[in-house]
């Protein structure tokens, strides 16, 4: 890779890593944004066995929980393979077939451990909420953009030969997750 190819190689992936910061920054200010809403909606489900939007909030964050474990074991691979020297893969970010799974209609298949209890209060799904922003943020800070390429993790959820993903790719995995989740507490909104 000549001098110039790795000079817009960087572009490209600090301009991905601007993107994802700000579409992540904003997905959970909307899911905040509905911790805030009269407990009557938030605790509505539009049907028998349905999700209410505060249980919808609590998967999301049980969710973000696990997602941010395998994120934070990429970062310290990442960052090893960095004090090491080794040199960074030279694939252009790829955040297509996230963008394309999360509009997908058809149900994903949480593990048990992801289902809501029912138990949580909104102040506590927000204070989560905080936490996990908080946490996505520093996890982009501890890695110069296109550094989280140098190790990836398989995730079952998306097709084969798809399924490996970056740190940048797992956080815009974790918050393609949450978006798909705002779509549906609207769906419930509408249902109301």
């Amino acid at each position: 890779m000549t001098a110039a190819d790795r000079a817009r190689w960087r572009t490209e992936h600090a301009r991905a890593r601007h993107a994802l910061r700000a579409r992540l920054h904003e997905t959970f200010a909307s899911l905040l944004r509905v911790t805030e809403e009269p407990d009557e909606f938030l605790r509505f489900a539009p049907a028998p066995g349905a999700w209410s939007g505060l249980s919808v909030l609590e998967h999301v964050t049980l969710t973000d929980r696990y997602l941010l474990r395998l994120a934070e074991k990429i970062a310290r691979k990442c960052r090893a393979r960095l004090a090491r020297g080794e040199p960074w893969p030279e694939a252009a970010p790829r955040h297509e077939v996230l963008a394309q799974v999360a509009h997908d209609r058809r149900p994903w298949r949480h593990p048990e451990h992801m289902t809501p209890t029912g138990s949580v209060s909104p102040a506590a799904v927000a204070r989560r909420l905080h936490d996990d922003a908080a946490q996505v943020a520093a996890l982009l800070d501890s890695i110069p953009p296109g550094a989280g390429t140098l190790h990836r993790i398989r995730i079952s959820v998306l097709p084969e030969g798809e399924d490996r993903l970056d740190l940048d790719q797992m956080l815009d995995f974790l918050g393609r997750h949450a978006e798909r989740h705002l779509r549906q507490i609207d769906r419930n909104r509408s249902a109301l």
